[in-house]
């Protein structure tokens, strides 16, 4: 699209976020990025950092949200490293409020403590009538980077939960030289699900280093804690980094919605990608714009923290709320701190488009 946006104007699917103005953007909105509207924080507390929150609803209509959080100390957001946990919280309102229910996974209970550390980045979903967690644990064996993708399984939100195989894990990289996950900076991470047909597909982000080029690509399988088999190249053609995918599917269609952290895919610095999944890829050319950045949706008080400095107000590990085959409710957490504290927050919008 590379237009130039040199105003703020009254928003529809031609007008941009605040977040916009003066930038080259190369992707159009969507009716979502225009029509969120900001509800709150979603879950905190003053002893903990939170981050990854993944919502569902239950049969009786009730809200549950599994996420990550850690110790609030002055390492701040490094402890995610090696002591993120998950926890699930449960709301009758998608706005809150939630009330703890139970730690699921942590440094205690991972199948394999030896090596596995600090559980992180939750992914929630329904397949049938069983329930899938997601996740990601850190590899102690391998100096940096070395995340892989884990899998829990249950007939109840409440559990109990199992995990896939022997050992959890159902993604890692490649030992193959020649496949592109190879040595992948960061292993693989930031996983998601979807069911397409008779296949389950676990979506997740590796690659290299070089120019912060790494790529979504997904393995799929027939059975859903069966063996999977990943693909032999990217099949996401972003040209800068991204991460952070969850997936969703509305009328027939399935889409990953991912970060732009540096805004070189979609022209602003933090925003959402909407992606729409087409002959197994993911291209840009199918690409919507599919959120802002917090301060697009509310004015942030005069006492709002930013952690680490960071004033862009980009939402990271964005999360679904759908009902009735439609998304509801956007779930997202930044270092932006309403409440003045210091540490990261997580906040709640509703999608009226």
């Amino acid at each position: 699209m590379n237009k130039i946006v040199t105003g703020f104007f009254k928003r529809n699917k031609s007008a941009p976020l605040k977040s916009a103005m003066g930038k080259s953007i190369k992707m159009p909105f969507s009716d979502m990025a225009l029509n969120l509207e900001y509800k709150g924080i979603s879950v905190t507390d003053d002893d903990h950092w939170y981050w990854c929150v993944s919502p569902i609803y239950d049969e009786e209509n009730r809200v549950h949200l599994f996420c990550s959080r850690w110790r609030k100390t002055y390492e701040g957001m490094a402890l995610w490293f090696t002591e993120s946990e998950i926890v699930h919280f449960i709301g009758n309102s998608p706005e809150g409020p939630f009330t703890y229910v139970e730690t699921v996974l942590s440094n205690e209970n991972l199948p394999c403590p030896e090596w596995q550390a600090s559980p992180h980045n939750p992914q929630i979903y329904k397949f049938g009538d069983k329930y899938a967690l997601i996740y990601i644990v850190q590899d102690k064996r391998v100096k940096s980077g070395g995340m892989k993708t884990g899998l829990m399984l249950s007939d109840s939100l409440n559990g109990p939960w199992h995990f896939a195989g022997n050992d959890g894990i159902v993604v890692k990289e490649s030992t193959d030289k020649s496949h592109w996950t190879y040595h992948s900076k960061t292993g693989t991470e930031n996983p998601a699900m979807a069911k397409i047909d008779d296949t389950y597909y676990i979506f997740f982000k590796a690659g290299k280093a070089q120019n912060r080029k790494m790529h979504y690509g997904y393995a799929i399988s027939k059975s859903i804690d069966g063996s999977y088999t990943m693909c032999n190249e990217p099949k996401m053609d972003n040209i800068h980094y991204i991460e952070d995918a969850t997936a969703f599917q509305q009328n027939g269609k399935t889409y990953l919605l991912t970060t732009d952290n540096f805004g070189k895919n979609s022209g602003i610095f933090g925003a959402g990608i909407l992606w729409e999944m087409k002959d197994g890829y993911f291209k840009r050319e199918n690409a919507e714009i599919g959120f802002g950045v917090l301060s697009d949706y509310t004015d942030l008080p005069k006492n709002t923290t930013y952690y680490d400095n960071d004033r862009s107000t980009k939402l990271e590990r964005p999360g679904i709320l759908m009902k009735n085959g439609k998304p509801e409710y956007l779930y997202g957490c930044t270092r932006a701190d309403v409440l003045g504290s210091g540490k990261s927050q997580c906040y709640v919008f509703k999608i009226n488009s």
